[in-house]
């Protein structure tokens, strides 16, 4: 009996990969650093990974048009744009988990959240 082969680096298998779970330590920093209850942050990582159609960890405007395609939200393309460069935190073309949790406690909360993990690559 030999494993499953894992599929090349760089390339998704041929089946649609799993998001991936908060792992228990990730879970109590989101909580500590964004003063969040444990089931305000699953249920944000459960709405992020509905918009994470690709199960890359990060949200392309592309996969932001297709969700509003199927799901008859409406929303015009410039609303799409604004709501993406709003939600894009650090410019770079994609919307990672933190990106999202920081623009969900600012318009949940009032609150800035700064973690100190902001950096240029």
């Amino acid at each position: 009996d030999q494993p499953p082969s894992a599929p090349l680096p760089g390339r998704p298998s041929r089946s649609a990969m799993p998001h991936k779970e908060l792992s228990p330590g990730l879970l109590e920093t989101f909580m500590e650093r964004f003063e969040l209850k444990k089931e305000e942050v699953l249920e944000q990582k459960a709405a992020f990974d509905l918009l994470d159609l690709h199960c890359t960890g990060k949200i392309s405007m592309e996969e932001l048009r297709e969700f509003n395609a199927k799901s008859g939200c409406g929303f015009s393309e410039q609303e799409l744009v604004e709501q993406f460069r709003e939600m894009d935190v650090d410019g770079k073309g994609g919307i990672t988990f933190l990106d999202y949790l920081k623009v969900y406690v600012k318009g949940t909360y009032e609150r800035e959240v700064r973690l100190g993990l902001e950096h240029d690559e």
